[in-house]
């Protein structure tokens, strides 16, 4: 089950304070406080329901897996312990060798070895029972040829009843999202319009105080040139390690003096150090970054310059 319902519900919880004390008629696009408040309840109950599923779900995984390990557990012991009881001119050998023959490494090489073994198991044991005097049934260390058999028919059960019940917890968990997605845009929107709805220094406003609205972003810390190197008529730019945090959008920006009106050109910074050019002997050349993201969408670095000799 995904946890982000966790957060959606306690901003839900801070807004509901919020609104309830102050308007609690206030409402947004049609919805009211008492539909948020609905939805905040349903996450519980919902976050409730996709956990039981989910248990069931694990419970029904653990009996596929622990059957699949004694199946395989017995296909690879017994047709060594069969190899030992039968006599060396037994008819039999022939159907053991073809138990061998498949390997149990996958669910399809365990059904085959499975099934071959299993026709073996009761042709043995039917010899055995003709035999002058009869033998006892064999098993394997209390294991019998039947309650082997109940756990290979039964296996394909197991693996579609965990296919099942995992199925239903799939379901509940997209249900719960829905729910989530419409708190979660209730929160914002409410954030939002009442923000908006009240003024500056009113009680109400200053109330979003008490609503969490997750991380903050940082405004981005200026990325500044260490130095410029002339590189035949290009210039290699280095950077001051550590510079361009929180930035989304990163840039290298120029201007030639006397040529361009401002720092018209542009390409994405590389931290390790880039080079742009050509220019042209004698240009005097301006060099500055700016960085940006959602929070602050223009921080530059100080202008740095080269004479192009």
């Amino acid at each position: 089950m995904h946890q982000s319902w966790q957060a959606a519900h306690l901003r839900g919880q801070q807004s509901v304070g919020v609104w309830e004390t102050w308007n609690a008629a206030f409402a947004v696009q049609g919805r009211t406080l008492a539909q948020h408040k609905t939805d905040l309840d349903l996450l519980l109950t919902q976050a409730q329901q996709v956990r039981d599923q989910e248990a069931v779900a694990d419970a029904a995984a653990t009996a596929r897996d622990n059957n699949y390990n004694t199946l395989h557990d017995i296909a690879t012991r017994m047709p060594s312990y069969l190899e030992a009881q039968l006599t060396a001119d037994s008819l039999r050998k022939k159907e053991l060798s073809r138990v061998f023959d498949v390997r149990p490494d996958s669910l399809r090489g365990l059904t085959e070895r499975c099934r071959r073994l299993l026709t073996l198991w009761i042709n043995v044991n039917a010899d055995r029972a003709a035999a002058v005097p009869p033998l006892p049934a064999l098993d394997l260390d209390g294991v019998l040829v039947a309650v082997f058999q109940a756990k290979f028919n039964g296996h394909d059960e197991l693996v579609q009843a965990e296919i099942t019940v995992s199925a239903l917890a799939v379901k509940l968990d997209e249900t719960l999202i829905v729910t989530e997605k419409r708190a979660h845009d209730l929160n914002t929107d409410w954030y939002q319009a009442w923000g908006n709805y009240y003024a500056a220094g009113s009680p109400q406003k200053a109330a979003l105080s008490q609503v969490d609205t997750g991380p903050v972003t940082q405004p981005p810390t200026p990325l500044e040139i260490a130095t410029l190197t002339q590189s035949g008529l290009s210039v290699q730019v280095a950077y001051v390690p550590g510079g361009g945090k929180h930035a989304t959008t990163l840039l290298l920006l120029w201007q030639v003096d006397g040529v361009d009106p401002g720092f018209d050109h542009s390409t994405p910074v590389l931290f390790a150090g880039q080079t742009v050019g050509p220019y042209v002997v004698g240009q005097t050349v301006n060099f500055k970054t700016r960085g940006a993201n959602s929070i602050n969408p223009s921080v530059e670095s100080p202008v740095v310059t080269i004479v192009i000799a």
